[in-house]
């Protein structure tokens, strides 16, 4: 399940009609559709009024957002980390690789909260 059967969801839980909700948002009914039809992705202050309307967990209706996020940083922080390990070593460069290595296991730990969230679902 994605973002967008989370808030579609999320509303219908709470007995809320489309009409509603786009008035409790103070945004228009047609965009509000688009972002539960997956037409547009929805912005964080969509998200975060769903989940203070529904009372749905924040950590469910960013669970896509949070995967992809960490899959993107921990791309780019290898990558620096390779680039940096190239250059020559100085007192400062080892300070941000051993920097760069702990937000790898930064992102390690939250990957293992995420799997197992999902294997508990």
């Amino acid at each position: 399940m994605n973002i967008i059967n989370y808030l579609k969801q999320a509303r219908r839980s709470a007995n809320l009609t489309l009409q509603d909700m786009a008035y409790l948002l103070d945004m228009d009914f047609s965009n509000l559709s688009k972002y539960e039809t997956g037409k547009k992705q929805p912005p964080v202050r969509v998200i975060i009024a769903y989940h203070i309307i529904t009372k749905t967990p924040l950590k469910k209706l960013f669970k896509y957002s949070l995967l992809t996020m960490i899959d993107a940083v921990n791309s780019k922080t290898t990558s620096l980390i390779s680039q940096l390990e190239e250059e020559m070593t100085t007192p400062k460069l080892k300070k941000r690789i051993v920097a760069l290595y702990e937000v790898l296991n930064n992102i390690g730990c939250l990957q293992d909260i995420s799997e197992k969230e999902q294997d508990g679902k």
